[in-house]
Formats: C-alpha cells, structure tokens, sequence
C-alpha cells in the first residue's frame, strides 16, 4: 500500500506499507529502496539465483542507492493485509501453495541450500504476498530467508494462511484446508508437518518474549495452546498413524 509522498533531489519517494518487519521502505519509480540488514547479502545472492532460473514470483535485486539502501524491482499489486485472518478462499489458498511450491522448485540443488532441501523463505504469509484481482502471484519481504527443509514453509503457511487457533472455523474445517494446502504443494501432510508447525509457533513465541511485545505473546500462546489441545484431532482426520 502506498503512502504520502516525498521529494528526495529529483525523485519523489513513496513509503511503501505492507510487510511487517521492514521500515523506511519506500518506492522510487520502479524500484523499491530498502534498509539492508544482517542477513541481506544472502537475500541478494538468492533474488539473483531466482531471476537467472526464471522464477517470476520475486523482486529483482538492482544493486544500492547512493545511501546504501538495497534497490529492488517493485511487483505491483495489492498486499494480503486487508482480508480477515484464515479467510482466504480455497482457490487463494491452492494459489499460495503453488507459489511455495515454485519458489522452493527454484532454489532446491543450487549451492544456497548447503545441506538442506530448499531455501526457506521463513515467512510465507498473507502480509509478504502480493495479490492481483485477488489472486497471489509474488512474494516479498525475504529478510528471513535460510536454507531448511520444505515442510518448514509449509507449516509455517497452514498456521498463517488458516490464522489456526484464531479463526471462527472448526477443527474439521481447518484440517480439511491444510489437507488442502499440502495437496496443492504436493506433500501429503504428515506428523513431520504438524511437528513443524508446533516448532514454528515456539521459534516464532520466543522471538515476540524476546522484545517484549506482550499482545504478541499473549496471541501466539493461544494459538500455540489451541493447537495441541486440537493435534489428535486434526491428526485423526488428516489420516496421519501414530502420535
């Protein structure tokens, strides 16, 4: 989402809005300027790997800014901010999947992985994808990308794609869409994706204890909670065998 503007020399600067972890991003014709950080030489070297192999759901990355901010291409669009959480239609949500899908196609057995299956984007959610004519076609915001193994993403996106332990659907309802989300990535969800999914939630619980952000906290314990009370049954109607 765009924001008021302001004159910088001879551009105009847009602050852009949309993602939840990056600030002072602003928009400059048709590229997007940002703050690097610590991880961004990896990000750099990954956008670069995406746009040789053809991947055309990211930013292309333009080199730096005279101020040293990384310059990347914008993707026009809307971002997934504005329905309410777990909302998505079961189409949006077989799109979402098939973009994870592509994106981790991309990466897996080019040197970024090192040891691991694929590059994770690390959060995969409705805030760091851009829809059009309310479809997902590109994901942002790859500040948290790593190398790790594919459910990781996937587990990641069932939680934040269903809102799961938020939402006013029903156990049943929400195993059936991660039932969903696994066929249209093409992995049969199993007890790895569940135990993927509780790891995400603690690694994401930590970081909010971290600084202090106590709404947070609070909001992702009860999700955190809701799930394991529910993981029998969502693992009975899932058809996963064991515990």
């Amino acid at each position: 989402m765009e924001n008021s503007e302001r004159k910088d020399g001879n551009h105009h600067e847009v602050p852009l809005r949309g993602g939840r972890s990056t600030s002072d991003v602003v928009r400059i014709g048709p590229c997007v300027h940002r703050p690097t950080a610590p991880n961004s030489p990896f990000v750099h070297d990954l956008l670069l790997h995406l746009e040789r192999v053809g991947f055309d759901g990211s930013p292309r990355f333009r080199g730096f800014d005279t101020g040293g901010r990384e310059i990347l291409s914008f993707i026009a669009g809307d971002m997934g901010t504005g329905a309410p959480p777990g909302a998505w239609s079961d189409v949006v949500l077989a799109d979402a999947a098939g973009l994870l899908r592509r994106l981790h196609d991309a990466t897996a057995g080019s040197p970024l992985t090192g040891t691991e299956e694929t590059v994770c984007h690390n959060d995969f959610a409705p805030w760091n994808t851009v829809f059009r004519a309310g479809r997902p076609v590109a994901v942002i915001d790859f500040d948290d990308a790593g190398p790790g193994p594919r459910v990781r993403d996937l587990a990641y996106a069932a939680w934040c794609w269903l809102a799961l332990g938020r939402a006013s659907f029903g156990v049943a309802a929400q195993a059936r869409r991660v039932g969903l989300l696994g066929e249209a990535y093409g992995m049969t969800p199993d007890r790895n994706l569940l135990d993927a999914l509780e790891l995400r939630q603690r690694e994401i619980l930590a970081k909010h204890q971290a600084a202090r952000r106590t709404d947070a906290v609070v909001r992702v314990t009860g999700e955190i909670d809701w799930f394991r009370v529910h993981r029998g049954e969502f693992r009975r109607r899932l058809g996963i065998m064991g515990a």
